[in-house]
């Protein structure tokens, strides 16, 4: 790869990112369904050609925010090696609040992954990123709790963060946020699924680190 080249991809990531940014910026002032290219070129201050060059159309711009929005969200769940987590429900409990606080710091993310009228590639590109998202928990349990050895272990952390989507799908509808109640009733509702295949009690792989 030459350095032109290298040089030219930095800035069409660039333009992008900008031009995501500025989507978010009006969509903590408009719904998605009223924000149109135009708005978008507007407030990136660029011509509506280029807005069209790096977004060829609006579906694939926000299907560029949903893919910048988990990317953001793996970066949040990160957890440092030496956190000490007494049981897998603790962990658990403190990802998903992690994610809530997130979420409600995020009004245009919540739009766009817990609002009405989901557009397909956003729908894709989330459901992408949950899978992503699980199999970070997955890691994050399996360097902690003897788990590896679950049968699917992955596929049922996935299906359970499914449930949580559902549960906090209906808090934004009420609420345009999670609230407390669905925050808990998500977490009753995720640990209880995984319940069904994870003991009650296990010892924590770092208990002899400590």
């Amino acid at each position: 790869m030459s350095k032109d080249y290298a040089v030219q991809q930095r800035r069409v990531v660039e333009r992008k990112v900008h031009v995501i940014e500025s989507i978010i910026a009006l969509l903590h002032e408009k719904e998605i369904s009223s924000v149109s290219m135009v708005d978008v070129a507007v407030r990136a201050e660029i011509p509506l050609s280029s807005l069209y060059n790096l977004f060829p159309s609006k579906n694939l711009l926000l299907e560029g925010l949903a893919q910048y929005y988990h990317e953001r969200i793996q970066e949040e769940l990160a957890i440092d090696q030496d956190r000490f987590f007494f049981s897998w429900q603790q962990l658990i409990e403190f990802i998903i609040e992690r994610a809530a606080v997130y979420y409600n710091q995020h009004p245009p993310m919540m739009q766009l992954f817990l609002g009405a009228g989901f557009v397909s590639g956003v729908r894709r590109v989330d459901d992408m990123g949950n899978k992503s998202i699980a199999e970070t928990v997955c890691r994050l349990l399996i360097e902690r709790f003897p788990i590896s050895s679950i049968s699917d272990i992955k596929k049922r952390i996935e299906i359970s963060f499914a449930v949580l989507d559902g549960i906090w799908r209906l808090s934004y509808v009420e609420h345009q946020r999670v609230n407390s109640e669905y925050l808990l009733e998500g977490s009753r509702a995720m640990l209880a699924y995984l319940r069904c295949y994870i003991p009650e009690f296990m010892d924590n792989n770092q208990q002899g680190q400590r």
